[in-house]
């Protein structure tokens, strides 16, 4: 059975921003129902807890995941007991932003101006 890979999420993502440029009810579906959306756009079936939201391009967004809340004093997080194991898992406290500086002009934009703030 075929798996996900960066390529061929990259050609659905692909596919997606294509179809929603042209097809207003596939541009509504994708904002209502992401896996939807991916789903019609490619064979492989989206895994179970995966989340996917699509916004409308209205000026600069950034996207910035959380890290895991805290646990316990007692408990070691699976990062933290890399860290101790010699890992360089990095710091878990730290949000990791993402996006793609070459995905649109908003992004290069928006990475721009972070730059002259330096």
């Amino acid at each position: 059975m075929p798996k996900w890979t960066q390529d061929t999420l990259r050609k659905t993502l692909n596919e997606i921003i294509r179809r929603s440029s042209v097809d207003p009810e596939f541009r509504k579906l994708c904002l209502v129902n992401a896996r939807k959306a991916i789903a019609q756009v490619s064979d492989l079936p989206v895994p179970d807890g995966f989340r996917a939201r699509f916004i409308e391009s209205e000026g600069y967004n950034m996207t910035i995941v959380l890290p895991e809340p805290a646990l316990p004093e007692s408990e070691l997080s699976e990062a933290d007991l890399a860290q101790v194991a010699g890992g360089t898992g990095g710091d878990p406290m730290q949000p990791r932003i993402e996006w793609d500086p070459n995905a649109d002009a908003g992004q290069a934009a928006w990475l721009a101006w972070l730059e002259r703030g330096k």
